[in-house]
């Protein structure tokens, strides 16, 4: 098991992963699909496929869409 921290917002927590986990097992853990999201590994932008290591910090952040109204 290897544990990462994953801001989202501003809510901090550790959560547990298994070995050779990715980007996109994380997004499926917490319910997201990688269409809403940017993810960003220690800081960089990262594909779904990049695999997590014991103590890497993801921060997740909502895309948002919208328009307006005429």
């Amino acid at each position: 098991m290897i544990r990462v921290k994953v801001k989202i917002g501003r809510e901090i927590n550790e959560i547990e992963m298994e070995e050779d986990s990715s980007i996109l097992d994380l997004l499926k853990k917490l319910g997201y699909s990688r269409e809403e999201v940017l993810v960003l590994k220690n800081k960089e932008v990262v594909i779904e496929e990049e695999k997590l290591k014991d103590g890497d910090f993801i921060e997740i952040i909502r895309a948002i869409s919208g328009g307006f109204f005429s």
